[in-house]
């Protein structure tokens, strides 16, 4: 998610056969938490200590956690880079359910599949979300994201970006 369009069309020229690109984006402030969470697990599990709360105190300060949610950027480097046909662009929040599998396989030249969500090897802690006022400010940090996404796929963004924004319906 943090190449330029030039990196993207590099790996497109040094592959030999047609390269598509699959894009995923979770909501901004559930990325950023998810990747607290998966850091300060990471941090213990090598006899460290890891504080998922004080990495998403630090988040909007931290290049690393606001270059990977710059999804505008990764949007417009992608369309740079690719023809549109060959981008796929998606949502966490709905890529279990049965018709997103079908969309991306469909993209991919696939089959339809089952996709079996019951296991997750890569689950991160359940810990309570941090404060409201503590989210809300990383919520208000990525405000031109939300935009961007809104203004760029309307209502193919997910209810539960607009419930996080606090909006019930489309914006706009």
């Amino acid at each position: 998610s943090i190449l330029t369009a030039a990196e993207y069309r590099y790996i497109r020229g040094v592959i030999p056969w047609r390269t598509k690109a699959v894009f995923l984006m979770r909501d901004p402030v559930e990325r950023i938490w998810s990747q607290c969470k998966m850091q300060a697990k990471k941090a213990t599990g090598r006899g460290g200590e890891g504080d998922a709360y004080a990495l998403f105190g630090k988040s909007i300060d931290r290049r690393k956690f606001v270059e990977r949610t710059g999804y505008s950027a990764t949007v417009t480097n992608l369309k740079a880079a690719f023809d549109a046909e060959d981008i796929f662009i998606g949502f966490y929040e709905t890529l279990f359910d049965d018709a997103e599998v079908a969309r991306i396989a469909a993209f991919l030249g696939f089959d339809s599949f089952d996709f079996d969500t019951s296991a997750n090897p890569n689950k991160s802690a359940d810990l309570k979300k941090p404060a409201a006022a503590e989210w809300n400010t990383v919520r208000e940090a990525f405000a031109d994201v939300y935009d961007f996404i809104f203004a760029e796929f309307g209502d193919r963004v997910p209810a539960a970006w607009r419930a996080a924004c606090g909006l019930s319906a489309f914006p706009g």
